[in-house]
């Protein structure tokens, strides 16, 4: 089923402790029986896997929501056009009513590296959730390439959250530094449902999320934490779509981004509270990291409210850097230069990281973000009456200081 060669030694660096019972692999898009891991028996009534193996009585309402496409303003129809033209199988992931997975489940999607020279592989990998009434499950989608991998990657993802069911969705698109990523992912939350989605995305040259959810159902909820790390020469993108279609739907999102030298990291996101949605509460905010005069943000964070009476609307976007006051506070107690940037840069992004249930990913996240960190450039506003500003001066009156 794989077009190219597949890393042992990457599958295993990915592979978290909390999942290694069960662990679903899928090779350019396809089912890999032989690279999985399912010790653990499943509950009655739940299903993971291939839809070649699909039950019967879950086919219906499977084909149903492979129909679906997102409905958002940033192209997501045509990565659904391109992942359906291409497409070789699909993961699907069911609960029946009342079902809870008992723990975290790990779905990888590996970009194979291609056989012949100077060829890219491609993947199109397709995954289908569905969270029956009053269900429960947690599962990690990673998204995986060898490094020096050319690749295409263009995942389509349908999630629906049924009534008075909590899904979470943990998420990491860690691709090669060659690998250009563009996904689609479309959920769906009914009546008293729970989604949440926690995310970073660190891999390909350029990375592109598109996420819509729909409230659909009253008293829906909704939560989006996510992060991402644009290193030298990369170009992170996320596009969100929240859309509150029933009355007393809350959603809070929150995204925060570092981005380095000669990177680009994007956000886009729109709260849309439709004229039936009434007492609804939505939150959207976005923060970034600029560690040098060589990265670029470009944040775009909207709300659109059409009724006349809500809970609460809100929307905010910071863009900042390393501060030399923040700096000069940590040199005085004693921290040499790049401890001080690395706990800044670690400080800033620490909380959404931890909210991640698996140790290795967070460990491996954190040893990222310190590589990144040492390079960063340093923003010293320290200002004499002169109108004078510079590093030296300020340390200077620091070792004046000293002497009494």
């Amino acid at each position: 089923a794989a077009t190219g060669e597949v890393s042992a030694r990457v599958l295993q660096d990915t592979l978290q402790e909390e999942t290694q019972d069960f662990r679903q692999v899928f090779v350019d898009g396809v089912y890999n029986s032989e690279l999985s891991v399912e010790k653990d028996e499943l509950p009655e009534g739940a299903y993971v896997g291939s839809i070649k193996d699909l039950p019967e009585d879950f086919h219906d309402e499977v084909k149903k929501e492979l129909g679906i496409v997102a409905e958002d303003k940033y192209g997501s129809k045509f990565f659904a056009a391109l992942n359906k033209a291409n497409l070789q199988d699909v993961s699907v992931i069911a609960l029946k009513e009342g079902v809870s997975l008992p723990k975290p489940l790990q779905l990888t999607f590996y970009s194979s590296k291609a056989k012949m020279k100077r060829k890219a592989s491609a993947s199109f990998p397709r995954i289908v959730i569905l969270a029956g009434k009053e269900s429960k499950g947690s599962i990690y989608v990673n998204h995986v390439g060898d490094s020096g991998t050319d690749a295409f990657s263009c995942p389509v993802t349908t999630v629906k959250v049924g009534d008075d069911a909590d899904f979470s969705l943990h998420y990491q698109q860690q691709h090669s530094e060659y690998t250009v990523h563009a996904e689609a992912m479309n959920v769906t939350v009914m009546d008293r449902g729970k989604f949440t989605w926690k995310g970073f995305l660190n891999g390909g040259s350029v990375g592109r999320l598109n996420l819509a959810i729909d409230l659909k159902g009253a008293d829906a909820e909704v939560e989006v934490l996510g992060a991402s790390l644009a290193t030298e020469g990369k170009q992170l993108d996320i596009h969100t779509f929240i859309r509150h279609l029933g009355e007393r739907g809350v959603s809070k999102q929150e995204h925060r981004s570092i981005v380095g030298a000669k990177a680009e990291g994007i956000f886009r996101g729109q709260i849309y509270i439709t004229k039936e949605a009434y007492d609804c509460d939505a939150d959207q905010q976005s923060r970034a990291l600029l560690l040098s005069s060589t990265g670029e943000v470009n944040a775009m964070p909207t709300l659109v409210v059409e009724p006349d009476r809500v809970e609460g609307a809100a929307h905010g976007s910071t863009v900042s850097d390393l501060q030399g006051e923040e700096m000069f506070y940590m040199l005085c107690r004693g921290l040499d230069e790049e401890t001080a940037k690395t706990m800044l840069t670690k400080g800033f992004i620490r909380h959404i990281i931890q909210e991640f249930p698996f140790e290795n990913m967070k460990t491996r996240l954190m040893d990222q973000i310190a590589d990144i960190a040492h390079s960063a450039t340093v923003q010293w506003r320290f200002t004499d009456l002169d109108g004078t500003s510079n590093f030296d001066k300020v340390m200077g009156r620091d070792e004046e200081m000293s002497m009494f």
